[in-house]
């Protein structure tokens, strides 16, 4: 009995020991297995922060690409503004040019018209004068001849 009672006694010692180092192991396990957990939200973590550095760096780049392209933009609309308004004038100045060249020419041809009007007047004027003149000269001479044939 009194080896059945050892054996006994030695099978709960080897259970308690069996259970010790299994718990040991356990607790190893978990102390391995909470570091690498740790370790690995550590790097999770760190991951994200260098994410959003890189993020932001990034941004500042396209920000300032943006701002660039922007400014690029602007001035262009303000060279096409300006540029618009230059021929506008050019070409208002253009315009009143060629109205002042058109109300001239205009002008001196109602003159011209007026001149022809002037001169075909003066010239049946002259022409009448001249025809009467003739007329009376030829009248006198009829009127000279008669009495010159009267006093023959």
């Amino acid at each position: 009995a009194e080896a059945v009672e050892a054996k006994r006694e030695w099978e709960a010692k080897l259970s308690k020991c069996q259970r010790f180092v299994t718990s040991m192991l356990r607790k190893g396990l978990f102390e391995s297995f909470s570091r690498w957990q740790d370790m690995a939200r550590e790097a999770r973590e760190m991951r994200v922060k260098l994410r959003r550095c890189l993020q932001r760096m990034t941004q500042r780049q396209l920000a300032s690409a943006f701002f660039d392209w922007a400014e690029a933009v602007d001035a262009t609309k303000e060279w096409e503004a300006k540029l618009s308004k230059c021929q506008r004038f050019v070409s208002t100045m253009l315009r009143k040019g060629l109205h002042e060249s058109f109300a001239r020419w205009e002008e001196m041809s109602r003159e011209a018209v007026k001149m022809r009007v002037r001169l075909r007047r003066c010239l049946q004027r002259m022409t009448q004068r001249q025809l009467a003149s003739a007329f009376y000269d030829w009248a006198d001479k009829v009127v000279a001849k008669k009495e010159w044939e009267a006093k023959l």
